[in-house]
């Protein structure tokens, strides 16, 4: 199966302790988020989750996709061959089993998963 994927967001990873201005863009649990005051991240002021609304907007960053691509979630049943999205990685499934955090892309790699394509954050 061939497959384009394209993220339309570029971010980098959230982090404790950086300075976000107004507008960056940052990825935090599979979610792109956009920074919407000017702050030093600090572990007492929360995740991006805990201060959507206040400090971060969560965005719905478009991806580009040709082919079958799943989300990959706990409790996704998947079989050989299926393709998956995990955190900006896609993946291919290398044997049928039921998605759980256990098993997910980065533990079980070259067990459960391939790398199909991986963003480039340049």
């Amino acid at each position: 199966m061939e497959f384009k994927v394209e993220f339309l967001c570029n971010t980098m990873e959230f982090k404790f302790g950086v300075h976000y201005k107004t507008g960056d863009t940052i990825d935090y649990n599979n979610n792109t988020f956009k920074c919407i005051q000017t702050h030093t991240s600090h572990i007492e002021y929360g995740t991006p989750k805990e201060t959507n609304g206040t400090l971060w907007t969560n965005l719905q960053c478009a991806l580009a996709v040709h082919g079958v691509v799943q989300v990959w979630m706990p409790g996704l049943p998947v079989v050989k061959d299926d393709i998956v999205l995990f955190d900006r990685t896609v993946y291919k499934c290398l044997r049928t089993h039921l998605c759980s955090i256990y098993l997910s892309p980065p533990h079980k790699r070259g067990e459960l998963w391939e790398i199909e394509f991986i963003e480039n954050r340049l």
